[in-house]
């Protein structure tokens, strides 16, 4: 089953190490983005460009996985953000 995992680095209530295990223990497809300096519910909550790169890429996951979209779309979409950083196995 595709995986996509979104982690603010600074967020205290869910740490970063969760999501980093998790995404080692899980098969592919699977996809972790890491937000740099955001917290829990901010990249969510909060209308700037964080949460627009959080939207962006996960449309562009839903498209790939359960439409045709192509998957250099979700690349592309974590890249508008530069405190977003994409790790991925396809």
């Amino acid at each position: 089953m595709p995986l996509l995992a979104v982690q603010g680095t600074a967020d205290k209530i869910n740490p970063p190490k969760y999501a980093h295990r998790l995404f080692r223990a899980v098969g592919r497809p699977k996809f972790l983005l890491l937000l740099r300096g955001a917290g829990h519910l901010p990249p969510y909550t909060v209308p700037g460009p964080t949460l627009a790169t959080v939207e962006h890429v996960t449309v562009a996951f839903l498209d790939h996985y359960l439409g045709d979209g192509p998957i250099a779309a979700i690349a592309n979409a974590a890249s508008k953000l530069p405190r977003a950083e994409l790790t991925s196995e396809p």
